[in-house]
């Protein structure tokens, strides 16, 4: 391991300046950021439960009138299910960054203190963070699949309806509808 070079006196303030900079934005990040990330997620969890759900509903409201109601049920249904493990996804990655964060901020504190950067360390802040941000893709993409099996469980849905006709009868001058089947032959 090579050791790194004494910073001169021009160094060392550049350093305290920069780092008081980097210090600035990782408060803002840690607190801003963060809290906002957190806020969208649980809005985008919010919205994939509710678009699903509201589709495994539709379905149960119809099966009656539905050739294969188990289809668009399922596709609904694996919906929520990604759509809970988005929100899981979400949350873990929040928790696991606050550690890495925590470290950073007192890093740059210290560089703005005594103006002395450790490469090496800041190697491994940034091969701590590395692994989060693919995980934080991975909740990202479980959110995306669950948008996209609502989409496909709303087509599958509509396209499984079985035809029929409405047909008028009057009793007693009241109007019933009745779902009669129509057949191809008619």
């Amino acid at each position: 391991m090579t050791q790194e070079p004494i910073p001169d006196e021009d160094d060392l303030r550049l350093n305290r300046v920069g780092a008081s900079y980097e210090l600035q934005f990782a408060v803002h990040l840690r607190d801003k950021g963060m809290e906002q990330a957190i806020s969208m997620g649980a809005w985008l969890v919010a919205s994939l439960l509710a678009l699903n759900g509201g589709g495994a509903l539709a379905v149960l409201n119809t099966v009656d009138r539905l050739a294969q109601p188990t289809v668009p049920a399922s596709i609904f249904i694996a919906g929520i299910m990604f759509a809970l493990v988005n929100a899981a996804g979400i949350q873990w990655s929040g928790y696991a960054q606050l550690k890495p964060m925590s470290e950073m901020i007192g890093y740059w504190i210290t560089v703005a203190d005594d103006g002395v950067r450790t490469a090496a360390f800041e190697d491994q802040l940034k091969a701590k963070v590395r692994p989060l941000i693919i995980r934080g893709k991975l909740a990202s993409a479980a959110g995306w699949i669950s948008a996209l099996l609502f989409l496909a469980g709303c087509v599958c849905f509509a396209t499984n309806f079985e035809p029929t006709r409405v047909k008028n009868n009057s009793m007693a001058g009241a109007a019933h509808d009745e779902a009669v089947p129509v057949h191809k032959d008619h």
